[in-house]
């Protein structure tokens, strides 16, 4: 656990200078110049996005200030962001309904065990015509190179299955795996242990894994064919560590996700 921690503070801080002077290159400051007025920045922890002059934003975890230190003792104290809403990140409980002009999830939507649960609660905190920025890592380039690509019945089947235990069983499995492919020294039964344990105590891995295709073709079926209420105002991969997407909120309508628990076993519908 501590070291996806640690991972996820590096794959969020590689572009340091972000935050000081942004460039014409950077891709993080091309996305978020396009920001404006209050907004929410979800696990910023100590590497919070720039943003231009006219956007302010407050920081949402779901950890209070002292657990954050606690989950990342490599992190100095005086460094991270003491969150001003403390509430489950993907059903943003704790956000009101189109509050928001922005959002920001830097490297979080692979730590949504449900991400069309969560898109669909960001889109439920934004104002009609707000934007979402998506910065997610590309697999081809981080420590989940050679694990599974999550596939779009994935993410229908874990939006389906959301509170069943066979959805738990399932993301045990993911954090296992997760386990198994960062640390050489794991097998596969210290490895669900370790499982256990990351779920008892923060519910915090990489349950899914994409690269900048897989995930780009995934999101436009989403949007096209289930209902998913953004659109893609742009798009683009560093070829480096991530992919970033910025998301403009439509209205939500009846849709195909309404009627998605079809997909859920029989037994526990």
């Amino acid at each position: 656990m501590s070291f996806i921690s640690t991972m996820r503070r590096r794959l969020r801080g590689r572009a340091e200078a972000i935050d000081t002077a942004p460039e014409s290159a950077n891709l993080r400051a091309r996305f978020a110049a396009s920001l404006r007025g209050r907004g929410v920045e979800i696990g910023a922890l100590a590497s919070p996005l720039w943003l231009p002059p006219g956007a302010s934003v407050t920081f949402v975890d779901k950890f209070d200030y002292e657990k954050l230190c606690a989950h990342n003792p490599d992190v100095p104290a005086d460094q991270i962001r003491r969150p001003e809403v403390v509430c489950d990140t993907s059903a943003l409980d704790g956000i009101a309904d189109a509050s928001c002009d922005f959002l920001i999830a830097c490297h979080l939507l692979e730590h949504a065990h449900d991400p069309i649960r969560a898109l669909l609660s960001w889109q439920r905190v934004l104002k009609p015509g707000g934007l979402a920025l998506c910065i997610v890592p590309d697999a081809r380039y981080t420590f989940d190179r050679g694990r599974p690509l999550t596939s779009l019945e994935h993410l229908l089947w874990d939006y389906a299955n959301e509170g069943t235990e066979m959805k738990r069983l399932s993301d045990l499995a993911h954090v296992a795996e997760c386990n198994l492919n960062i640390h050489a020294s794991l097998t596969s039964e210290t490895a669900v242990d370790l499982a256990r344990t990351i779920l008892l105590d923060s519910y915090d891995t990489h349950f899914h894994v994409w690269t900048y295709d897989a995930f780009r073709a995934q999101l436009a079926t989403l949007i096209a064919d289930y209902g998913l209420p953004f659109d893609v105002r742009e798009d683009a991969c560093d070829e480096e560590v991530e992919m970033l997407f910025l998301l403009e909120a439509l209205p939500r309508l009846p849709s195909r996700l309404d009627h998605i628990d079809s997909l859920a076993p029989r037994a526990q519908r």
